[in-house]
């Protein structure tokens, strides 16, 4: 194990470790088990897909003889099992109708118990991988759960955004992952095994009608007619449909996992705010307050009684661009800050700004002044 799965490992919390502890034991539970029944079924075909054909040959030919053999070399098929658990005499055909009626009640009887015996054998263990399968989800959850209560301490004692619940949320999401990671392989190996299972016994069973027709061929008609009518009281002991895929996995509490998660995204991630960059005017400690620079500071005014005015002096609108250029001393690049009443007529406005900017003025401020309040 490397380091950095040491230093993981001894990270997580001791119920986040527990968690895990028992994901992986059943992991292990359920490969166990899938293992073990799939090494049975696949054994049981083999000997099964050499049994079958042969035997079936036998029987509709009325040798029941050559059958005996082939039980001992294909043990492992449940239709040799079949046979030798019905309790019929192969080298000995029965001698009268009575004996025939009597030897099939006893196999129908005897084939019905084994059937039954059969498809209980062969889900042994199947039910414990269903299990697993339905509760890994919620056992991942609970160490979900656990992590986000985790979070949400740390969020609390220091208030702190991501890096403050990190810890919690990881945890919340390891042990998420680990319980899909064995619910999701164990879902589908107990549906492929239920499915084989039902084949298995499904064909099982129709050797075993083939097998009590076979049988009933020995005897005379009474006993043909018994055979009818035991299928008409229980057909289906003979017939078989296969049973419905049962195990899924419930992820309505994954949803609300997600749900809680990202409710704890929502609150420790800070709203991102909108701003614009002004570019302010930059006087420097020396320039600010000297008298040099309050001459360099040029004022064009408007009033209410359409009067222009460059700084606090009175200026006729033709001489205008002659009062600048004296202002400014042919600097034309030097701040130009405008003001205008809300009572001066706006085309005045719009033809001393133009003036200004025809004489080559473009460093122009315009002046916004707070009402006095009363």
């Amino acid at each position: 194990m490397s380091s950095s799965a040491v230093d993981f490992w001894t990270s997580l919390g001791p119920a986040p470790q527990l968690v895990i502890i028992l994901l992986g034991l059943m992991s292990l539970a359920s490969i166990a088990v899938v293992v073990e029944r799939g090494l049975g079924i696949w054994m049981a075909g083999r000997d099964t897909r050499r049994f079958v054909p042969l035997a079936s040959a036998a029987f509709e030919s009325g040798i029941f003889g050559e059958v005996a053999p082939l039980m001992e070399k294909c043990s492992l098929s449940p239709e040799a099992e079949l046979v030798r658990k019905s309790g019929v005499d192969l080298d000995t055909p029965p001698a009268t109708d009575w004996e025939a009626n009597r030897q099939l009640v006893l196999a129908r009887w005897s084939l019905d118990r084994y059937l039954e015996g059969l498809n209980l054998d062969l889900r042994r263990g199947l039910p414990i991988v269903g299990t697993i399968a339905a509760t890994a989800p919620f056992v991942g959850l609970l160490g979900t759960v656990l992590g986000i209560i985790r979070a949400f301490q740390a969020l609390g004692k220091t208030g702190t955004g991501l890096p403050g619940v990190s810890a919690g949320i990881a945890e919340a999401l390891i042990t998420t992952a680990m319980g899909l990671f064995v619910a999701i392989p164990a879902t589908w190996a107990f549906n492929f095994m239920t499915n084989r299972v039902d084949g298995v016994v499904y064909h099982a069973r129709r050797f075993a009608t083939l097998f009590l027709e076979s049988l009933a061929a020995t005897g005379g008609p009474s006993t043909r007619k018994l055979l009818a009518e035991k299928h008409e009281e229980n057909p289906a002991a003979v017939h078989f449909s296969r049973s419905a895929i049962k195990a899924d996995i419930n992820v309505t509490p994954l949803v609300d996992v997600v749900l809680v998660l990202l409710i704890i995204f929502m609150v420790i991630t800070p709203a991102p705010e909108s701003a614009i960059d002004l570019g302010l005017a930059k006087v420097t400690q020396a320039e600010a307050g000297t008298e040099e620079a309050n001459k360099r500071q040029v004022l064009v005014r408007i009033t209410a009684d359409h009067r222009v005015y460059v700084n606090d002096e009175a200026v006729a609108e033709e001489s205008l661009k002659e009062k600048l250029a004296s202002a400014f001393k042919g600097k034309t690049d030097q701040p130009l800050f405008f003001e205008a009443d809300s009572a001066a007529d706006y085309p005045q406005v719009v033809q001393i700004l133009d003036e200004v900017s025809s004489a080559g003025y473009a460093n122009i401020s315009i002046v916004n002044r707070k009402p006095a309040t009363p």
